[in-house]
């Protein structure tokens, strides 16, 4: 079950990032606000920390890739990008697992 759960709910949550995108740009107060939710890639921080580091590696090269098709640009930017931020958190959360302060500001 959770082989179908996890990836499914990455999936819905890149489409709610880009559904989210198209409500940009935001204007108050005479001032326009640019919001770019990043919902995947703090799913995909939090699956390499709580879960399986393995999977969130997994997880982030699929969803990269999807994200650098989508959007277009350079490709493999957030290919590279999401898997070389799991790893770092990963890493991280290793050596400051104790101090909840530091990972609030990691």
């Amino acid at each position: 079950m959770r082989f179908y759960v996890i990836p499914l709910i990455g999936v819905l949550l890149f489409y709610l990032d880009s559904l989210l995108t198209r409500l940009s740009p935001l204007n108050l107060f005479n001032e326009t606000f640019i919001i770019v939710p990043r919902l995947t890639f703090l799913y995909l921080l939090i699956i390499a920390v709580y879960k399986n580091p393995k999977v969130a590696i997994i997880l982030a090269i699929v969803t990269g890739i999807f994200t650098d098709i989508y959007y277009g640009g350079i490709y493999g930017v957030y290919t590279f990008g999401y898997a070389i931020f799991v790893i770092m958190m990963v890493k991280l959360f290793k050596v400051f697992y104790r101090d909840i302060f530091l990972m609030v500001i990691l």
